[in-house]
C-alpha cells in the first residue's frame, strides 16, 4: 500500500508519494521570478531558503506542492490538492511507452479515469538541466565587463532571484542584509557597483547611501536603488540621497544588464576601501 497525495493539473489527476511532499502552500505566496523559462513561475521561501516553483504540468495555479528529492527541494504549481490517496501496488500500471526519462512513472486506473504517478526525480532533473551550470558561459556581459558587485537586500527571496539574474549575465555577487552590513563590507573591500534596497531593518537604503557618500565623497561606487514602489517622489528622494540610478522590483534581467553596462563602463579599478580613520 502506497500513501500518495492526489492533485489536479492540466494533465489531469496526478499522484506523488506523500513522503516526498514537505508542505502544501497557497500559490499566492509565490514571488514572481522574471526570466526566460516559461516553466518557472517564481520563488517561495521555506525555513530561510528560496525554492524554485515550477509549472511543468501546465497548471494554472491555486496551490504549490513543496517537494523533497535526493537532489534538493523545489515547488510544483498545481491547480488543486484533493488530499491523501491509498494506492495498492497491484493498482499501479506501467508508465506510457516512449519516454526516455519518464515524468509519468506509473498510472492508476480508477472508476473515474486514469491517474498519473509523477516522478519527482524527473521533475528535479528537468529543473536542474534547464537552469544549467553555475559557470557563466563565454559571451556574457560579465566576461566583457567584469565587475565587483554588492547586493544590499534583506529579503532572502529577492536575494536569490537577483543572484540568479546576475548569474545569467555572468556575475558572482556578494550580499549584505542591510545598510550597516553594506558599509562594513565596503570598509573591507572595493566594489564597482552596489544594488541597494530601500526598505531594510537597522539601516535603510536612503540612510545607507547618505553614509556612503559622507565616508567616500569622491570615489564611492554607483549605488542603484531597488524598490517595489515606482513613484516619482521615491525616485527623487533616492537620487537626492545620492543614488545613481533606480530600478523597480521585481527587476528584469534586461534592466539589470542595462544598468551594469551604463554605470559599470565608467568604473575605476576599486582602490582598497577607506575607513573613517584612514
Amino acid at each position: 500500500m502506497k500513501t500518495m497525495v492526489r492533485f489536479r493539473t492540466a494533465q489531469g489527476t496526478c499522484l506523488i508519494a506523500a513522503e516526498q511532499v514537505l508542505e502544501v502552500r497557497s500559490a499566492q505566496g509565490v514571488r514572481t521570478f522574471p526570466g526566460p523559462r516559461d516553466d518557472i513561475v517564481g520563488l517561495v521561501e521555506r525555513q530561510g531558503r528560496a525554492l524554485t516553483v515550477m509549472s511543468t504540468l501546465g497548471a494554472g495555479g491555486g496551490q504549490v506542492l513543496l517537494l523533497a528529492t535526493t537532489g534538493g527541494a523545489f515547488g510544483l504549481l498545481v491547480d488543486e490538492v484533493y488530499g491523501i490517496a491509498k494506492v495498492e501496488e497491484s493498482d499501479l500500471g506501467p508508465a506510457p511507452a516512449g519516454q526516455s526519462r519518464p515524468l509519468v512513472e506509473a498510472v492508476v486506473n480508477t472508476r473515474t479515469g486514469l491517474e498519473l504517478v509523477i516522478s519527482t526525480d524527473e521533475l528535479w532533473h528537468q529543473l536542474g538541466a534547464r537552469e544549467g551550470s553555475s559557470t557563466p558561459p563565454a559571451g556574457r556581459l560579465g566576461d566583457e565587463l567584469p565587475l565587483h558587485v554588492l547586493l544590499v537586500e534583506d529579503n532572502v527571496v529577492v536575494q536569490v532571484m537577483t543572484r540568479r539574474l546576475l548569474g545569467k549575465l555572468g556575475y558572482t555577487i556578494e550580499v549584505a542584509a542591510n545598510g550597516k552590513e553594506a558599509i562594513a563590507a565596503m570598509e573591507r573591500t572595493g566594489y564597482d557597483i552596489v544594488f541597494m534596497d530601500l526598505q531594510m531593518p537597522e539601516m535603510d537604503g536612503l540612510a545607507a547611501v547618505r553614509e556612503i557618500v559622507r565616508r567616500w565623497p569622491s570615489d564611492h561606487p554607483p549605488v542603484i536603488a531597488m524598490t517595489g514602489a515606482d513613484s516619482d517622489s521615491e525616485r527623487q528622494a533616492s537620487l537626492a540621497a545620492g543614488m545613481s540610478d533606480y530600478l523597480c522590483k521585481p527587476v528584469r534581467q534586461a534592466d539589470l544588464g542595462a544598468v551594469l553596462r551604463r554605470w559599470g563602463s565608467m568604473k575605476r579599478t576599486p582602490a582598497r576601501a577607506k575607513t573613517e580613520g584612514s
